[in-house]
């Protein structure tokens, strides 16, 4: 019940995460998505305080989710998408 973060990494693939249903830890969370020649995408619950911070090298990184001020705990989100991409949104 309470979503603490975890590891994704893709090659040559793809992957759908779907946390919408998801409650964040109260202490935050990291995500941390790394992909190559492959895709990521992230669903997730609308009243969640996301941060993204990661990169694309030939590639897309791509955070369509608006945070909202919330009192729950913050995802942070990490990672590298090479000769791939990465979605994050609702």
């Amino acid at each position: 019940k309470a979503f603490k973060g975890g590891d994704v990494t893709v090659a040559f693939g793809g992957a759908k995460l779907d946390l919408r249903n998801a409650q964040i830890d109260k202490n935050g969370a990291t995500l941390v998505l790394n992909t190559a020649f492959g895709g990521i995408e992230v669903l997730l619950p609308k009243d969640c305080n996301v941060v993204s911070d990661g990169v694309g090298i030939l590639g897309g990184w791509e955070n369509k989710f608006s945070s909202k001020d919330t009192k729950g705990g913050k995802l942070e989100i990490t990672g590298t998408a090479i000769f791939g991409g990465v979605e994050i949104k609702e």
